[in-house]
């Protein structure tokens, strides 16, 4: 590799690392779900993009903008990602096969002119929501308020198609084989230098008004997804997104537009399957920052980034408590043992079950041995009263204080404890109407009751 690449790759690191420690500090909602990703460079991209399990960027597009605007172009790729745009595009490929040599230039021309229509419907979305964030509104970027307030999909429909283009295959790698040596952080992103390399190839969407700021690739690496496969990496982005502003809103940095989406993704009805992954991906996810243990990734550069906190422990034991005044029917048992067996054979870790109405019942602790044709036998004791204090009190006596906690309930009761040192989750099983108490702490899921 010639030496003047190599510098150019290395200058391009170090920026994105300053960058991360930046993000973490200032814009903590996006540092978190940063630190999630696998950062790759890629220069034969032209500037940045994302297919939802990493953002890679051009070396030399990264040298080339400022500090302020590297941040907002991989808070943009972030939100790509929280909004799932990988997952909804019309157009299924890889950054490697639109800008490398894997296709033939008909191939790429023709799947590029949807692509970059994609890309900037998405641009359109994205842009207005990291304004509202705090960031500046750069002139050179994708801005236009006739578009506020749609979904990708609408903006697609109403933009005027592409035309066709030519295509080389270089992408922005030709910039980079030239070594430019400039280095200046101009201040541009779409003008001038910082479009050098994307007028190599394809991909600097520029129109009238501005450029689209980066790629967003189908997931899957090329490989078409099933629907149940998307809707799992759905499921797997919302937990993350969650757990993100959870850590910003103990900050008091959570965004006022990224709140309202995160309350809508707590409100909405899930099975119980779904819950139960949610509920053990945030036990399992990388929940908050640990600088006493770095980053290992970005050691290497010299730089002293956070751990994400559980990144490298084992599954945690987990918690489970079942109403059993009424609330919950012997067939939701069966159900909730089925899905409690699938979690212990996906996951290695123990789950503990106890039983509770107006008085603390028996417990039980669940293991992969104790799954028998697939399905798990629950063994619930109680039928009176409900209070909600037992298990919590049960806990604290113990000295047990679990990752998180799962309370399956009706929530027909007032008799609630003090609010706990961990996260709990509550269950609702039943209608929201007569009876519901709201719960004066933790998120509370609405369950949809599947079938056996």
């Amino acid at each position: 590799m010639h030496p003047a690449i190599k510098n150019e790759m290395k200058r391009a690191e170090k920026k994105i690392e300053k960058c991360l420690f930046d993000m973490i500090n200032d814009h903590d909602f996006y540092g978190h779900l940063l630190l999630s990703m696998n950062i790759e460079c890629l220069p034969i991209i032209p500037t940045m993009g994302t297919d939802g399990d990493r953002i890679v960027y051009n070396p030399l597009f990264v040298n080339n903008i400022s500090r302020k605007k590297l941040r907002f172009a991989m808070s943009h790729e972030v939100y790509h990602v929280i909004f799932k745009h990988h997952l909804r595009s019309p157009v299924n490929v890889t950054p490697e096969e639109l800008y490398g040599n894997v296709l033939s230039e008909q191939e790429k021309a023709e799947l590029m002119r949807t692509h970059r229509k994609w890309n900037k419907a998405g641009d359109y979305v994205i842009n207005p929501q990291l304004e509202s964030d705090g960031f500046p509104r750069y002139k050179e970027f994708l801005f236009d308020d006739r578009y506020k307030g749609m979904t990708a999909e609408a903006v697609f429909k109403k933009l005027p198609d592409e035309p066709e283009q030519s295509q080389n295959g270089n992408g922005g790698s030709q910039q980079a084989e030239n070594g430019n040596q400039d280095g200046s952080e101009n201040g541009t992103s779409g003008k001038g230098n910082d479009n050098k390399g994307s007028q190599q190839g394809q991909g600097t969407g520029e129109d009238e008004n501005g450029q689209y700021v980066g790629d967003v690739f189908s997931a899957g690496k090329g490989k078409k997804l099933s629907k149940a496969e998307k809707d799992q990496k759905a499921r797997e982005i919302d937990q993350k997104v969650i757990n993100a502003a959870r850590i910003a809103k103990r900050q008091g940095t959570l965004p006022a537009g990224m709140a309202r989406y995160v309350d809508s993704l707590t409100e909405t009805k899930v099975n119980y399957i779904d819950l139960l992954r949610e509920f053990m991906e945030t036990v399992m996810d990388r929940s908050d920052y640990d600088w006493s243990f770095p980053n290992r990734r970005f050691i290497p550069g010299g730089y002293y980034l956070p751990s994400i906190a559980g990144e490298d422990d084992e599954m945690p034991e987990t918690w489970i408590f079942m109403d059993t005044s009424g609330s919950i029917g012997q067939r939701e048992l069966q159900i909730l043992g089925n899905e409690i067996a699938s979690v212990l054979d996906q996951f290695k870790t123990k789950v503990h079950v106890a039983y509770i109405d107006a008085a603390m019942h028996n417990t039980e602790t669940f293991e992969h041995d104790d799954i028998i044709n697939g399905k798990l036998k629950l063994h619930p004791q109680g039928g009176g009263g409900t209070s909600f204090v037992p298990g919590f009190k049960y806990l604290e006596e113990k000295d047990i204080e679990p990752v998180c906690l799962l309370y399956f309930t009706d929530l027909c009761c007032n008799d609630f404890p003090e609010e706990p040192d961990f996260p709990v989750f509550w269950g609702h099983v039943g209608n929201s109407g007569w009876g519901k108490n709201d719960p004066p702490f933790g998120e509370v899921v609405e369950l949809e009751l599947g079938n056996e």
